[in-house]
């Protein structure tokens, strides 16, 4: 016999229907309570370490202190020696370029170099008047030198000539 009275189909429980929600739930508290535990977890750890550090700081002796202030100084020591050893490198061009206009019978005892002005000063020693006129001559003829000046003549006590020669590199450009 045909049924034409439709009846109601039970439909079967979804098991996932009901395990979705409440593992979802689950879920979110595991999260919420691992965020809790690892920001104390943050807090106590970020205490230890304030803990340690003003440990370290009470440890901390004058003799300490003294190896630090010492160690600073020793710093800047070798520093300045650098750069004196840099600056140093600079300079060494000129005494070759100088060394190349040298007249025999003079030589100097010391200079005195300023790349900044491009100025130098040279004390030195000559046998006779001579040979030191030679020297200034030399040094007008060179290019790059634009001024040679003698600015200080005397007799040496061992004979010769003592004399300071100021030369001019270039014109230091003034600011207008």
């Amino acid at each position: 016999m045909v049924q034409v009275i439709p009846r109601e189909i039970e439909k079967g429980r979804d098991w996932v229907k009901i395990i979705l929600p409440w593992f979802s739930l689950l879920l979110a508290v595991i999260v919420i309570a691992g965020v809790f535990f690892l920001s104390v977890r943050t807090k106590a750890a970020n205490e230890r370490f304030a803990d340690l550090e003003k440990q370290l700081k009470a440890e901390q002796t004058e003799e300490t202190e003294q190896l630090e202030d010492d160690l600073m100084l020793y710093k800047k020591k070798v520093l300045n020696v650098v750069q004196l050893l840099e600056d140093r490198r600079l300079a060494f061009p000129f005494y070759s370029f100088l060394e190349g206009l040298v007249h025999p019978k003079v030589y100097f005892t010391g200079a005195s170099l300023d790349m900044a002005s491009g100025q130098a000063s040279l004390k030195g020693m000559s046998q006779d008047f001579q040979s030191l006129g030679q020297q200034v001559d030399i040094f007008k003829k060179e290019d790059f030198i634009q001024e040679a000046q003698v600015k200080g003549v005397s007799l040496a006590e061992q004979g010769g000539i003592q004399f300071t020669i100021e030369l001019t590199f270039f014109k230091p450009e003034t600011k207008q």
